[in-house]
């Protein structure tokens, strides 16, 4: 019965949704009797846990905040976020080490899961790039080349596109307005591509990198990268507190994730959920959690 975050993503029928958005009754992809599935979820309630710390869980496959409660499925059997938290050495001042198991990980099965909805992730990702405020749609990009403009960057605002420098590492996009002009058909690989270019370009070729506050876009990004079947791996930097997480592209999927960072952080809100039956586990932020 796991408390997650309220952000946190998980896969349903119709594509990626948020813990706070579900309802009794919803079904949500997971494992039951050790096979991929959709689980149905008996009770979803929400937790007030103010003046309570949850655990933050950051792995190379993924992040999760959750209840201290709430078990995880390990290397080692279900461990709760608060078990793991206590694994942290605490002697080791201005660095994060700890015995940890590895994390029971989904990454997707190497191509587009079947049902998959191609053209709702695209959406997913342009409504999530979009910046709260601004007078026209313009998206944040942060890895979109001028060569790229024409296809990713139309396939991203839905036509003809124009792009101007923003702050450091970001920049502006918008379609150009008075202009009908028809977008690229959603693909795959197309919407993999706009994915990175929500991003920022790392330091090294094939390296991307996002501030560790735009958790929304990361963690739904995580979700379509699953549904996409891509393999991906993450990296969490500084370790003692992160500041921005990197992105990388690898040539397997796994399935046993490492922990990097575990920390206690403060959260008003958690959504509990639980299995309309017993023995599942449920997959939030591509991570394995006892429902």
């Amino acid at each position: 019965m796991p408390a997650l975050a309220s952000e946190a993503v998980l896969i349903g029928k119709e594509g990626p949704t948020l813990a706070s958005s579900l309802q009794r009754g919803a079904s949500v992809l997971g494992i039951v009797a050790g096979k991929l599935d959709f689980v149905q979820l008996g009770s979803v309630n929400l937790i007030d846990v103010r003046g309570n710390r949850a655990v933050w869980v950051c792995t190379d496959a993924g992040d999760l905040i959750l209840g201290a409660e709430s078990e995880i499925a390990t290397s080692g059997g279900l461990r709760t976020a608060g078990d793991l938290l206590a694994l942290r050495d605490g002697t080791s001042i201005g660095r994060m080490s700890g015995e940890w198991p590895s994390i029971e990980a989904y990454g997707g099965a190497g191509e587009a899961r079947a049902g998959a909805q191609v053209s709702m992730l695209l959406e997913q990702l342009r409504a999530t790039g979009e910046m709260e405020g601004a007078s026209s749609h313009v998206i944040r990009v942060g890895s979109l080349s001028r060569d790229s403009v024409k296809e990713t960057g139309s396939l991203l605002v839905g036509g003809q596109c124009e792009m101007e420098p923003g702050p450091v590492g970001w920049s502006w996009l918008r379609k150009v307005s008075g202009k009908p002009s028809k977008a690229p058909t959603a693909s795959a690989e197309g919407v993999y591509r706009a994915l990175l270019a929500l991003w920022q370009a790392g330091g090294d070729e094939g390296l991307f990198r996002l501030p560790v506050e735009l958790m929304r876009l990361r963690w739904l990004s995580l979700a379509v990268l699953a549904e996409l079947g891509t393999p991906y791996a993450l990296d969490y930097r500084p370790r003692y507190w992160p500041i921005e997480v990197e992105l990388s592209p690898v040539t397997e999927h796994q399935h046993h994730a490492s922990v990097q960072i575990v920390l206690p952080v403060k959260t008003e809100r958690l959504v509990d959920l639980e299995a309309a039956a017993s023995g599942c586990y449920i997959i939030a932020n591509n991570l394995v959690c006892s429902a």
